[in-house]
């Protein structure tokens, strides 16, 4: 499957008063979620390189922006991912999100529709009425993987991932991180406050399935984990109301594997590897 994750962060400019630099731990918390097994087991190689499916964007330009997302129709990405972590605003007249890429320089929401058939957008930004200089982002609190996993595993979480996306309907997905009129609230060390919680319940079902020890392969989407990072958010007090909208609300946002299926699968691989090499050997002989 051919699938791209966009990360574009903004913190703003620093030194000034709304310099947010909870949006650069939601930067590297996004990507190490990402990379794991459970959030998919997405690439991230060098940007040149065919096999990378993470694409980073620090306060680009227009004509970056455009550039990528040009790149992107044309490979007919099958799915893609976008995660926006900065400052923006809401157009009242043509209503929909204004996002900041740089000081002076805002796009809508929209330029990323019509890229991939099945979209998914994440939006830790602001949502007060025009002009309203403030945003706010992304967070953070990944447990560290316990350990290194091998790449034929990693592999194997990705194939189960896709599958997912696979059986999933086409169209787009939106979750912001408030509602219109509101500003998204961020923390210094853990990032915004809707991708902290967001991150915070993949790993929170992932830790439940697990002392569980479920015994068939869950998937936890987008439309399910967003009620309690919602409730969450309200429990907090700061006026920040989290919505979703999309024709389609069933994209994975993470995944678990029972470890018996996995090894199963896992050992399966090896001694399939391992006659090939077999009558390899034997052919050569013959």
């Amino acid at each position: 499957m051919k699938r791209i994750a966009l990360i574009i962060t903004n913190p703003g400019d620093e030194g000034t008063e709304n310099y947010c630099q909870g949006v650069n731990v939601d930067n590297s918390e996004y990507k190490k979620f990402l990379m794991s097994k459970y959030g998919g087991a997405w690439i991230s190689t060098n940007p040149n390189d065919e096999n990378n499916e993470i694409i980073e964007l620090y306060k680009p330009t227009l004509s970056q922006l455009k550039l990528e997302l040009t790149a992107i129709k044309l490979a007919c990405i099958e799915y893609l991912l976008v995660i926006f972590c900065g400052h923006g605003y809401y157009n009242q007249q043509y209503q929909y999100s204004m996002l900041e890429l740089q000081t002076g320089i805002d796009v809508p929401e929209t330029i990323f529709h019509g890229k991939a058939p099945k979209t998914c957008i994440i939006l830790d930004s602001c949502r007060v009425f025009d002009n309203s200089g403030i945003i706010e982002v992304l967070r953070k609190i990944a447990k560290k993987e316990a350990s290194h996993e091998s790449k034929i595993i990693k592999l194997l979480y990705k194939n189960i991932f896709n599958r997912y996306i696979k059986k999933s309907a086409k169209g787009i997905l939106t979750l912001y991180s408030c509602s219109v009129s509101q500003t998204a609230h961020e923390n210094e060390m853990q990032g915004g406050d809707f991708s902290y919680e967001l991150r915070k319940e993949g790993y929170s079902w992932i830790s439940q399935q697990t002392n569980n020890n479920s015994k068939s392969s869950r998937v936890l989407s987008y439309r399910q984990a967003f009620v309690n990072v919602q409730q969450n958010i309200m429990r907090k007090g700061n006026n920040q109301i989290p919505q979703i909208r999309g024709s389609n609300l069933d994209y994975p946002f993470c995944i678990y594997v029972p470890y018996a299926y996995i090894k199963n699968l896992y050992l399966f691989i090896m001694l399939r590897n391992i006659r090939a090499k077999l009558i390899q050997y034997f052919n050569r002989y013959k």
